[in-house]
């Protein structure tokens, strides 16, 4: 077996691994009403700002923050011309490339916002999640390409889709729900074994296809 065949013997390994522990973790019971009435919920102040974070004005995202929220949380400021949360970071047990902290930062404002909507009998639908996990998806690949070398970047897309697929899998988990604190060894073990996977991997490949941007109306 040549050196290419047995890295990618490995990381197709690994994936397998991470897939098996992936399907062993307990996932919360579904509520059938209450995802009934949260699809059906009218339009709230915080949908309209979460629909204004995901879109390309930030100026219309900062007018669109509810008042109270500022009370309660904090101000949102802008970072490389994103609106963001000021104190927010990268949580992950893996180490990712400096150019994903506005992106998380921003996922963090939306994700607070979320939690702001749900404590003041104003919560948005699980498409606002969704929304949210996209954004964070695109804006963390987009950030790899400003990288020199194929192989650098390479690396940096292989960690954005980590990243990316750890908080659509967290956010599957609790069925796009409002964010909750909840023990996450399990998912963190996964996440790894997964970044692994793809580091390996990306070793057989010169580079790698862009990421499909989410179709647009």
């Amino acid at each position: 077996m040549g050196p290419r065949a047995g890295k990618l013997g490995t990381a197709m390994t690994v994936v397998a691994a991470a897939l098996v522990i992936g399907a062993t973790v307990g996932v919360p019971a579904a509520d059938a009403d209450a995802e009934a009435q949260t699809q059906s919920l009218p339009r709230t102040s915080t949908t309209v700002a979460i629909d204004a974070l995901t879109g390309t004005s930030n100026e219309d995202a900062r007018a669109s923050i509810p008042s109270g929220f500022v009370d309660s949380f904090y101000s949102p400021t802008i970072q490389n011309g994103v609106l963001v949360a000021p104190d927010g970071d990268c949580s992950s047990p893996i180490p990712l490339p400096s150019e994903f902290d506005t992106a998380c930062k921003a996922h963090d404002l939306g994700y607070d916002l979320l939690r702001f909507g749900s404590a003041t009998g104003a919560p948005s639908t699980r498409d606002a999640r969704r929304e949210l996990d996209a954004r964070f998806a695109e804006t963390t690949h987009d950030s790899c390409s400003s990288r020199s070398g194929i192989g650098s970047r390479t690396v940096c897309y292989a960690m954005s889709e980590v990243a990316a697929g750890a908080v659509e899998f967290n956010s599957w988990r609790q069925h796009f729900r409002t964010p909750d604190s909840e023990p996450m060894l399990p998912y963190l073990v996964t996440g790894s074994l997964v970044g692994v996977a793809l580091l390996a991997a990306s070793c057989t490949a010169s580079a790698v296809a862009p990421r499909r941007r989410r179709a647009t109306a």
